[in-house]
């Protein structure tokens, strides 16, 4: 009878333990919090358009830096690193090398009239976690290789020009010269 008893307790004390698991449980942090269909009613193509290529503090940054650089400079928004590089022959696997750099992504690519890279900005929120700060240093490290300039700056709701020229002017020559078109003259 103590060999019911001792079972009896172990099972009820388990039941109460998963119990009060259950009810401490908090949601997880990176859970999908929109509501789903039920199953096998999903959408085959679940997408929808965003509003805008760029968040709002993205927008701000980049209206700034349209008025910053002269009218000859392109700004590129959201360039793969990969497409950026090429790898070597010098890589031991190029198929990884290349899949390395072509899941990284850089903010805004300032380019010349040539479209020829020139500097490289990411804007930072602050929150790096362990992955984070791998993939920064993976990028660092291969734009300082190629010497193509990065500067991080931080996620803001506005940005100020004459901060963010000057940021610039260490890397882009803001005062460009601008080659006129020959005019032709008709005569009538």
């Amino acid at each position: 009878m103590t060999e019911a008893l001792w079972l009896t307790l172990g099972l009820a004390f388990g039941v109460a333990a998963g119990w009060f698991v259950a009810r401490t449980k908090t949601p997880k942090a990176d859970a999908d919090t929109i509501r789903k269909h039920p199953p096998g009613l999903e959408e085959k193509d679940p997408y929808s358009l965003r509003p805008s290529v760029l968040t709002a503090g993205e927008r701000s940054f980049y209206d700034v830096l349209r008025t910053v650089l002269p009218d000859d400079y392109t700004v590129l928004l959201k360039v793969r690193l990969g497409d950026l590089l090429n790898v070597t022959y010098g890589a031991g696997n190029r198929q990884s090398a290349h899949a390395q750099v072509c899941s990284k992504s850089l903010d805004f690519v300032v380019c010349n009239a040539m479209l020829s890279p020139l500097l490289t900005v990411v804007l930072v929120d602050g929150t790096l976690g362990r992955n984070a700060s791998q993939t920064r240093e993976l990028v660092d490290r291969v734009l300082e290789k190629v010497e193509l300039p990065i500067e991080r700056v931080p996620l803001r709701p506005s940005y100020d020009e004459a901060s963010l020229r000057q940021l610039i002017a260490r890397h882009v020559k803001l005062h460009s010269v601008h080659a006129e078109a020959p005019h032709l003259a008709i005569s009538a």
